[in-house]
């Protein structure tokens, strides 16, 4: 009886850190793409600021260019992995 009890705690253990693990990972994807976010719209800044800084459709110009690029979709994948697994209840 004792033996099950520790099996049944050192697998609450490891569901624990899997979890953490999981939540690690939403949140590098999170802070990921908010960065590339910021990334992409300085370099379109640095070309023609004052013009950039007037231009209406600067953000769809940076939206269409992080759909186009892959790592924007590596992190898109990590966030939703981790949402969905992390965020389990016990």
């Amino acid at each position: 009886m004792k033996v099950r009890r520790m099996t049944a705690i050192r697998g609450i253990k490891n569901m624990k850190s899997t979890q953490g693990i999981f939540v690690a990972m939403y949140t590098i994807g999170y802070i990921g793409n908010g960065l590339l976010f910021i990334y992409v719209t300085s370099v379109y800044m640095i070309g023609n600021p004052l013009f950039q800084l007037i231009n209406p459709f600067l953000y769809f110009q940076v939206l269409f260019t992080l759909l186009t690029m892959p790592i924007f979709w590596i992190l898109s994948a990590m966030i939703i992995v981790g949402l969905f697994v992390g965020q389990k209840e016990e």
